[in-house]
């Protein structure tokens, strides 16, 4: 059993940037992971996305996809996602997020140094669309 459930709603949002937010939770290090990923309902993102989502999930196995018949909003996704989660930590990545490449890795140390805990929150960093950091996120300072 994975010790992290990454949930992930998609509604609307690019290809590229569901492409850079999966892959960004794919190349995670060091940590055991699942991945679900809903599309909030009809129209929720293009063929080519679903597409793209479909062919990853296949590659894999540590990836799952969900298509909503309805449109939820996005907690509802998530509690859905985190619902089935048999995951000892859940972690909320949005369609437009990317981490850090041991993000993941860096959270469970943190979360186990400190169990009583309940959340943790890492810096958001805002950036532009080439991907290059511009500043630190409102609600990170």
């Amino acid at each position: 059993m994975p010790e992290i459930q990454i949930g992930l709603s998609i509604y609307k949002q690019s290809i590229t940037y569901i492409k850079e937010s999966i892959e960004s939770c794919v190349n995670q290090k060091g940590v055991s992971f699942e991945l679900t990923i809903r599309i909030d309902g009809p129209g929720g993102c293009c063929a080519e996305s679903l597409e793209w989502i479909s062919e990853m999930c296949s590659k894999h196995k540590h990836l799952s996809l969900l298509v909503g018949k309805e449109r939820l909003g996005n907690f509802a996704s998530l509690k859905i996602i985190f619902s089935k989660s048999k995951s000892k930590y859940l972690c909320q990545v949005d369609a437009d997020d990317v981490l850090a490449p041991n993000a993941l890795d860096i959270a469970l140390n943190e979360i186990k140094k400190y169990p009583n805990a309940s959340m943790i929150y890492s810096d958001c960093i805002e950036i532009d669309s080439n991907g290059t950091p511009m500043c630190l996120g409102h609600r990170s300072k």
